[in-house]
């Protein structure tokens, strides 16, 4: 299955994109983390297995607005997904998203969240 560091080290060979296993605490233009989303479990005999783990993937867009950069972040959309098909991930969409900044949680951090499952 795809860990963490394998979409991180996907998103860094994209141009512009710094991968990061986890959520940074601070966030900039061009950085990119994975967020486990779920796993799918099924029932076996002796138990259950994980057959499918979901994902969020997120950019952070250039611009700073989610008006702004429409074209920008478009154009990276095409170079994620060829990033993250490397890793085996289906991607399932790609969206412009606004995450809480939580260190001022009065505004928000304009993204493209990808959801993806391996």
């Amino acid at each position: 299955m795809v860990t963490e560091y394998d979409i991180a080290a996907a998103l860094s060979t994209v141009e512009g994109i710094t991968g990061e296993p986890y959520e940074p605490p601070t966030k900039s233009v061009g950085q990119g983390w994975p967020i486990w989303r779920n796993s799918d479990i099924q029932p076996t005999g002796a138990g259950c297995h994980v057959v499918r783990v979901n994902w969020y993937v997120y950019v952070v867009m250039p611009g700073g607005d989610m008006n702004a950069p429409p074209v920008a972040a478009r154009s990276l959309i095409q170079p994620i997904l060829d990033a993250l098909a490397a890793t085996t991930l289906t991607i399932e969409m790609a969206e412009p998203y606004q995450l809480i900044n939580w260190q001022h949680p009065d505004s928000t951090i304009p993204v493209l969240r990808f959801t993806a499952f391996d």
